[in-house]
């Protein structure tokens, strides 16, 4: 199993339920050459088998075509390209090609499924402590009264300051 297979397979178990293991397309030998090589795998999601060909991605328009030849090659209409990475002009171009894609760790568009993940940030670890200024405001609000005095509506008196 390819670094790239383990890392799809351990990102749709944590994000979609994924019956059973990627396992190597039993039509692969039906694929031309150039897309054997790494060779697709199939997985089920949910009660749908999808193959997952794991294919280098320049142009998304080349790889509109690509995924379109497979599908003819194994008769289905369920293949999702699987990449390391893409850059936002590759993913819009994936999307308008309506071509199923997955980032693993990132991103997985499968609109077949109805299904769309984006990662935008990793979350914060929790902290022990409270940050500086937020323990100045807990301690401000601690030791004033609570709530304010109101104020005096009687004219401040001048300063008597000497000049």
């Amino acid at each position: 199993m390819t670094p790239l297979v383990a890392r799809l397979q351990r990102y749709l178990a944590g994000v979609v339920p994924l019956a059973g293991e990627l396992v190597p397309h039993p039509a692969r030998d039906r694929l031309p050459l150039a897309f054997q090589h790494p060779e697709p795998v199939l997985g089920i999601i949910g009660t749908r088998p999808l193959t997952f060909l794991l294919i280098p991605i320049g142009d998304p328009a080349a790889a509109a075509r690509a995924a379109i030849a497979i599908a003819t090659a194994l008769g289905t209409t369920d293949v999702v390209l699987v990449v390391d990475t893409l850059t936002a002009a590759q993913r819009r171009g994936l999307i308008a090609a309506g071509i199923p894609f997955v980032v693993p760790d990132a991103h997985l568009w499968l609109p077949m499924l109805g299904m769309q993940f984006t990662e935008r940030a990793s979350v914060p670890a929790p902290r022990e402590h409270l940050a500086p200024a937020t323990q100045a405001l807990l301690l401000h609000w601690l030791t004033t009264a609570w709530p304010p005095a109101p104020r005096s509506s009687a004219p401040r008196p001048r300063s008597t300051r000497r000049p």
